[in-house]
């Protein structure tokens, strides 16, 4: 009886070693799961702040490509014009918002509106960069091409920025044609030649209504740049007023 309960005493008190052993290893792996858990939602955090961090410290830049023309590489923005070409960059100061704002409604690059011409033809390529478009008489601001500089070869043309418009060269015969426009009937040309480095007027035609009829005053000038009359022409329209021609009206 006594060894009986001797076997029993010892048998009670292995279950509580083994329990509290048990217990023991519940509390340890839940201790360990719940720093585990700290842990990695601490690593998920950090993760995320450097991330957002990163994403803020991106910088987006608004870059504005550059537009081919005529062999150069040109950008427009609100204070100048760039242009490049082989080995020379140059920035040209100019407001150019406006033409901006004309070519947005065109849909257009304003890269696409600045002739590129000879227009005083010594083999060089100038440049004429349009103040706006989308009228009769484009005005602008001419520069010339000076081959002597190395860098900034583009400088302001203050014989052409009297004329202050788009004109077109005439490269075979070496003279530029202005034309200008008041109305639907009201027209002005002129064709100038370069004599040592200045403008010369070499012939006009006015065109104008003088009652029902459309006229057309044909102009020469002398080497002084004094204006004559030649030749005054009539329109002739057809019975839905297009244009068939002229006719010869005599001088008076």
């Amino acid at each position: 009886m006594s060894a009986f309960c001797c076997n029993a005493r010892k048998g009670i008190q292995m279950k509580k070693i083994l329990t509290a052993i048990i217990l023991t290893a519940l509390f340890t792996g839940c201790s360990n799961r719940n720093e585990n858990s700290v842990s990695d939602d601490a690593k998920r955090a950090s993760v995320q702040e450097t991330t957002e961090a990163n994403t803020i410290a991106e910088p987006t830049e608004d870059v504005t490509e550059f537009r081919d023309a005529d062999g150069y590489h040109i950008r427009v923005e609100s204070d100048g014009v760039t242009v490049s070409q082989g080995s020379f960059l140059q920035k040209i100061e100019l407001d150019c918002s406006r033409l901006i704002e004309c070519a947005e409604s065109y849909n257009r690059d304003p890269a696409d509106f600045i002739e590129i011409s000879d227009f005083n033809f010594d083999g060089y390529d100038d440049m004429f960069i349009p103040d706006m478009i989308g009228t009769p008489n484009i005005p602008g601001t001419y520069f010339y091409m000076n081959p002597t500089r190395n860098f900034n070869p583009f400088e302001k043309w203050d014989v052409l920025n009297e004329v202050g418009f788009l004109m077109k060269a005439d490269s075979e015969n070496e003279v530029l044609h202005f034309s200008s426009s008041g109305s639907a009937v009201d027209h002005d040309w002129i064709i100038y030649k370069w004599e040592s480095g200045n403008l010369q007027p070499v012939s006009r035609e006015l065109q104008y209504m003088n009652v029902s009829d459309i006229l057309i005053d044909c102009f020469e000038y002398d080497d002084t740049g004094k204006e004559t009359l030649v030749k005054r022409k009539r329109a002739v329209l057809g019975e839905n007023n297009e244009w068939l021609g002229t006719e010869d009206v005599e001088l008076r």
